[in-house]
């Protein structure tokens, strides 16, 4: 929507002072990329007058490697017309800028948001994210090991009393449910302490894992 379908009773100097009032900065170029007007606000970036930068391309003053994306920005609205918006980074501060391109009457109009907190409070989130992950992660592969090994006999590879103590009540709801029974099996070996007195101790833990 066109602000003149908005304000009809507007005049183009109301629009100008409007622009020029305003905080983000605002700029117009032709299809040669030179620039045809630029609010105060835009001018401070490159601590300019008008004059200086009306009529000459950006990368005049700012290196042509740098904007190479500003560049190509600009030639996909020219070529079809439609709004455009990207982001970049300044090298020298490292804040970030979004810019928003849209096609006017064969000119290309710009606006530059500085959205530098609203990156790093999203990176500081993410960082967040990802140490949560890893303690999840961390949990997840160390915990269930932990648990396992605690109620498994090292020796057997058995479950262990504490797995019995952990299982017990769970197996005695089921028989009430069921009306089925279970069965608790305790295995004694005769004479063991004669094959660890005979053979030693690695023999006899030799003989428990094959029973």
């Amino acid at each position: 929507m066109d602000l003149k379908d908005v304000m009809p009773w507007a005049s183009p100097t109301f629009y100008r002072a409007v622009l020029e009032a305003l905080p983000i900065p605002v700029f117009v170029i032709d299809q040669g990329h030179r620039f045809k007007y630029a609010n105060p606000a835009f001018l401070d970036i490159f601590g300019l007058p008008a004059n200086a930068l009306l009529g000459r391309t950006l990368w005049e003053y700012w290196p042509e490697e740098e904007s190479k994306f500003f560049k190509q920005a600009c030639d996909d609205v020219f070529a079809n017309h439609q709004a455009v918006t990207t982001e970049f980074e300044s090298a020298d501060d490292h804040t970030f800028h979004e810019i928003t391109l849209s096609w006017w009457d064969s000119h290309v109009s710009g606006a530059i948001i500085d959205v530098t907190t609203q990156r790093r409070r999203e990176g500081l989130i993410q960082e967040e994210l990802d140490s949560t992950q890893r303690l999840v992660q961390t949990y997840e592969d160390v915990v269930p090991a932990a648990l396992q090994s605690a109620s498994t006999d090292s020796l057997t590879g058995l479950p262990n009393r504490r797995r019995a103590d952990d299982i017990g009540p769970s197996v005695f709801r089921a028989m009430q449910c069921s009306g089925m029974g279970a069965a608790l099996c305790l295995i004694d070996l005769d004479n063991f302490k004669s094959i660890n007195d005979t053979f030693g101790h690695a023999e006899g833990d030799n003989v428990l894992r094959r029973v």
